[in-house]
């Protein structure tokens, strides 16, 4: 029984080990990356519009009971504030429209 308990133990240390490693090595890379501290601005289409930030006049695809249904209410739900906060960088602009078409 003890037997058990030390190797689920010394699994599970060896586990927390790499984790606080792989953690460690992130935050290293995202310090010395060059989008750290860099202002993201988006231009985008409909699924990267949410109330409050996008132009006056404009539709809105994340809003109300939709943004509720897509579980994206806040910034922080967005695919963009998420590549912001992965890379450390800050929020620039957003012009984002529902109904737009973008062309590279």
């Amino acid at each position: 029984m003890c037997r058990q308990s030390c190797q689920n133990i010394n699994t599970y240390l060896n586990q927390f080990k790499e984790s606080i490693t792989l953690e460690s090595e992130f935050y290293s890379w995202r310090s010395n990356n060059k989008y750290d501290k860099k202002r993201f601005s988006i231009l985008g289409d409909s699924i990267s519009t949410l109330e409050g930030y996008h132009p006056e006049g404009y539709k809105v695809f994340y809003s109300g009971d939709n943004g509720v249904g897509f579980k994206v209410t806040e910034r922080k739900d967005t695919w963009w504030d998420k590549v912001i906060r992965f890379f450390g960088s800050e929020f620039g602009v957003v012009h984002c429209v529902k109904q737009g078409c973008l062309s590279v």
